[in-house]
């Protein structure tokens, strides 16, 4: 895996979108910040087989299945541990 994750602007915006309306504005500022970053984005895409790339893609490329899995009870408490949230 060569590792290149290419986030559009759209996207990261879509996500930050649900994110904010799920968790908040703080924690989408946060997630923001981590989709901003491509060296953070290139390390995570390296760790994931072409599979698991292929199906991140997919989900990111479809608005309404990633606000289904973005707005989940569990992908909330995921989200949280990515942002640092220490209590739900």
């Amino acid at each position: 895996m060569n590792g290149n994750f290419k986030l559009s602007d759209e996207q990261a915006a879509r996500i930050a979108s649900i994110v904010k309306n799920t968790l908040g504005k703080e924690q989408s500022d946060k997630v923001e910040k981590l989709f901003s970053d491509r060296n953070k984005m290139n390390a995570i895409a390296s760790s994931m087989s072409e599979r698991e790339l292929a199906a991140v893609k997919e989900i990111l490329n479809s608005p309404e299945l990633l606000k289904r899995i973005l707005t989940s009870p569990k992908a909330a408490e995921g989200l949280r541990k990515i942002v640092g949230e220490k209590n739900g």
